[in-house]
């Protein structure tokens, strides 16, 4: 029985290899950098964050990620600058990168406009250590550590003021072509343009005692079907939320989370899995902590 999850296991990682290949996020909007560089200085702080997502809990070397962001406005609030660290490991396959975000932000009537650009270097890696092979001298599962370094970007746009959040972005922007071989042969795998649309409006004042705010995030990367994720949280008080969401083809997820003196921020997820992965796995853990590196800046534009 372990050998067949641990096939299976590497099936999957393969197959995020050939199509999904950036990691989900139940809590996109309380770290929303992750999905679109546009994010990065449409806020009046500079801030830091850090998510670890442990997936699928109860399979033996089941996907785990953590990302450390940083990012910020510049003092004309007309631009923007971050940075954020990847290390997301699935079984056999170990994906690290690190990158850097320049935003510019235009007022409009009524709405701000963001531009946002990241650029970066990402290596994927199989670990042909923890393969058992029936023949040596394998070239595509090695018995040895096969790592790809590769060029990566990401793009995005977002229409934004108090209430709306919406935006689109492109991730691993370049399409860059993995090379695992020493050879310099190309195999067929590549780092597939992953599409988001995203958005959320926050009904009520922030005077209120409550106020709520309906989400989604609409994924998709070829040849994989698009994925929605639909949800909503109740906030109190601007400090302490809970919220639930729903994301298609895989998970049901209760999340709350609370800000400490307006300024530290804790969230936590937990998703119950739907797909047909819940016969081995049964939940999905994950953690958001942030903390503002400066209070408000003065208002402008």
């Amino acid at each position: 029985m372990k050998r067949i999850t641990l096939l299976f296991l590497f099936l999957s990682c393969l197959a995020t290899v050939l199509a999904q290949q950036t990691p989900s996020y139940t809590q996109f909007v309380l770290h929303d950098y992750l999905i679109n560089p546009a994010v990065v200085g449409t806020r009046d702080y500079y801030d830091a964050k850090m998510t670890n997502r442990l997936q699928w809990t109860g399979i033996e070397e089941a996907p785990r990620t953590s990302v450390l962001s940083a990012q910020g406005p510049l003092k004309n609030r007309k631009m923007g600058l971050g940075g954020y660290f990847i290390s997301d490991r699935a079984g056999h396959i170990k994906q690290q990168g690190m990158y850097f975000t320049y935003s510019y932000i235009v007022k409009m009537e009524g709405v701000k406009l963001s531009f946002g650009m990241s650029a970066g270097i990402q290596s994927y890696g199989v670990d042909g250590t923890k393969l058992n092979l029936n023949e040596t001298g394998d070239q595509v599962l090695s018995n040895g550590l096969q790592t790809s370094w590769v060029p990566d970007g990401s793009f995005g746009i977002l229409f934004f003021n108090d209430r709306l959040r919406t935006g689109f972005s492109i991730n691993q922007l370049y399409g860059t072509k993995l090379n695992f071989f020493e050879s310099g042969n190309e195999g067929a795998s590549s780092l597939t343009q992953h599409f988001n649309v995203h958005g959320s409006y926050l009904i009520g004042n922030k005077e209120n005692q409550f106020t709520f705010l309906p989400n989604f995030l609409m994924k998709y990367a070829g040849p994989s079907p698009a994925q929605f994720d639909i949800g909503a949280q109740a906030i109190y008080q601007n400090s302490i939320w809970i919220g639930g969401a729903y994301r298609t083809d895989e998970a049901f997820s209760i999340l709350f989370g609370f800000i400490v003196r307006d300024n530290l921020t804790f969230g936590y997820s937990y998703d119950v899995i739907t797909s047909d992965i819940s016969i081995r796995a049964k939940q999905t853990h994950e953690l958001v902590l942030g903390i503002k590196l400066q209070r408000s800046l003065p208002k402008k534009m």
